[in-house]
């Protein structure tokens, strides 16, 4: 039976040593999938710079058509330095560059209703594809604001919705335990990478063709369009 240290070592090798990642997704974040896959620490995968879009390419071509709402933040160039390779990391906040709205669409080329947790995380945690929205420089007082009410609407619809509760922790807490495994498992963090802390909503299918609006509330909001 693969064990997840085993599952980490194989999606390690698929993925060059993680040498060309542009953001890391995190699972087992939010009371559903942590409960569908009896996690007891989340779990992340790899997304490459042709998966991770910005809200300002006028359309998005990927394969993965299933969305969910998430908060994003961009590491800073203190993921390189001693501070975080020498001493414990108490608080995500001394390595977060921005914090920004976002869409992640998981993909899996297995039937997520029946895959195993490591089977999951060799298939680099069904990341699929991110779209990310306008950045905010971040600043500690910001963690009050990661409050409330996110939806995604399609014409003046709202077609998934979650609350920040959903998660099981704040998503500056989920950025400190990623970044704590990320010590344990040796991930080679890179200064500008970002990731996306798991579904605030609930994942719907999302079609190609129309625009959808990802409203953030004091976040911002920006819409998107599938190829």
């Amino acid at each position: 039976m693969m064990t997840l240290l085993d599952a980490y070592t194989e999606q390690r090798a698929l993925n060059n040593n993680y040498q060309d990642v542009a953001a890391w997704k995190l699972g087992g974040t939010n009371l559903a999938s942590s409960s569908y896959f009896n996690s007891e620490h989340l779990f992340y995968g790899p997304l490459k710079n042709q998966q991770v879009f910005s809200c300002h390419n006028k359309e998005i071509n990927t394969y993965a058509h299933l969305a969910e709402l998430e908060i994003t933040f961009r590491l800073n160039e203190k993921v390189v330095t001693d501070l975080f390779r020498d001493n414990p990391i108490s608080s995500a906040c001394d390595f977060i560059s921005s914090v920004m709205p976002s869409v992640e669409l998981p993909y899996s080329r297995h039937d997520l209703s029946k895959i195993s947790l490591p089977e999951l995380i060799k298939d680099n945690c069904a990341a699929g594809a991110l779209i990310i929205g306008n950045e905010v420089k971040w600043d500690n007082s910001l963690m009050e604001q990661l409050d409330g009410c996110i939806k995604l609407l399609e014409n003046n619809t709202s077609v998934t919705e979650g609350l920040y509760s959903n998660l099981l922790k704040s998503p500056v807490d989920l950025l400190t335990d990623f970044l704590k495994l990320a010590k344990t498992h040796n991930l080679p963090l890179k200064e500008g990478q970002l990731v996306a802390t798991g579904g605030i909503s609930p994942c719907v299918e999302v079609n190609a063709k129309k625009k959808y609006l990802a409203d953030f509330g004091q976040f911002g909001s920006f819409s998107f369009v599938l190829v």
